[in-house]
């Protein structure tokens, strides 16, 4: 808790929602603190995004403009990507990914973006890991007690 209150990674109000991911994951349930942690990072990364690019109208959902997202999964073109190489609505560079640096640019595209890659985010949000629920629900120690 002192870790997650000391970073300014991790916005207020979500604060609690990772020290429960973090809870989840000592507690030996892995793929609900994943999870959890995954809501996390997206949103950490959009409020990071927003602030390198001077960019707030990315940080959260408007009626009738698509939002920007990690993955901008089957309309990559409509959505702004947050780790994409512009920002959309400027045309500039995605100052980001500098801060970030390469590997870690690497490492989240691996995981969020690469169609060949896990897509790990788009996968459990879009329903594309068949039958997630009866994985989550077979496997005692992913759910709480």
């Amino acid at each position: 808790a002192l870790l997650l209150a000391s970073t300014k990674f991790v916005p207020s109000g979500h604060d609690l929602l990772a020290q429960s991911a973090l809870a989840e994951l000592r507690a030996g349930r892995a793929m609900l603190g994943t999870l959890l942690l995954l809501l996390v990072l997206e949103h950490s990364l959009r409020l990071e995004f927003c602030a390198w690019n001077s960019s707030p109208q990315h940080g959260v959902a408007q009626h009738g403009a698509y939002y920007s997202t990690l993955d901008g999964f089957g309309q990559r073109n409509k959505h702004q990507l947050l780790l994409g190489p512009t920002v959309e609505s400027t045309g500039q560079r995605n100052s980001l990914l500098r801060e970030l640096g390469l590997g870690l640019v690497h490492l989240l595209s691996d995981l969020f973006l690469q169609d060949a890659g896990p897509n790990i985010r788009a996968c459990i949000v879009h329903g594309k890991i068949p039958k997630f629920g009866e994985l989550y629900n077979s496997w005692p120690s992913s759910r709480p007690t």
